[in-house]
């Protein structure tokens, strides 16, 4: 009976470390992802600054998308991902991200954040369903 029961312990073992494999992989993803909506999300003032030879998107400086970070732990029992702006967190990125929608200014947010989550989520119950 115990060796039943180690063997099943090494196949949890197993699994929660192939779902954290899975879940540091999508956060990665998210992150590149979101670097990728935030790139291509276009503004007046992004077309204004690639007539000057810069970049089109929301890209001056690179502040905004050098902070976008991402990481994943295991904390007991759970497995915890992330992605996004987790250190440096300036009020002009959420401006960004959330635009006229929230703040009422003259351009729409990019929605890097959320984009990126909702495709990481799907991607993420497409494998877990796979799993089954």
């Amino acid at each position: 009976m115990e060796d039943l029961r180690d063997q099943y312990l090494a196949h949890v073992d197993r699994m929660r470390d192939d779902l954290f494999d899975m879940m540091a992989e999508l956060s990665d993803k998210g992150k590149a992802r979101m670097i990728e909506i935030l790139e291509a999300a276009v503004t007046q003032t992004g077309f204004e600054r690639a007539t000057r030879g810069g970049h089109p998107g929301r890209v001056e400086t690179g502040q905004m998308r050098d902070a976008i970070e991402s990481d994943a732990d295991i904390d007991g029992d759970e497995i915890v991902a992330e992605w996004g702006w987790l250190e440096a967190v300036k009020a002009y990125f959420l401006v960004q991200e959330h635009g006229a929608e929230v703040f009422g200014v003259q351009f729409e947010g990019m929605h890097a954040l959320r984009g990126s989550y909702l495709e990481m989520r799907e991607e993420l119950l497409a494998r877990l369903k796979g799993m089954a």
